[in-house]
């Protein structure tokens, strides 16, 4: 039956660093460009969530900001 396979594609790749750079937070989402002739762009959205409020007795109550780039 069709549905019972499962299709797998192995593919070999290598990585070739070309820069590395200190974002500072934490990774939220890291992308490739889908719009041509961009396909070679990857693209790195970060962000931290504010702590500041975190000891706060209304803390449940606010909205959590974020710091990000």
């Amino acid at each position: 039956n069709r549905r019972d396979r499962v299709g797998c594609i192995l593919m070999a790749v290598t990585w070739n660093t070309k820069c590395k750079w200190e974002t500072t937070y934490s990774a939220d989402s890291v992308e490739w460009c889908p719009v041509e002739p961009y396909r070679h762009v990857l693209v790195c959205g970060t962000y931290q969530l504010d702590k500041s409020h975190q000891d706060t007795k209304d803390a449940d109550q606010l909205k959590q900001k974020r710091l990000g780039r």
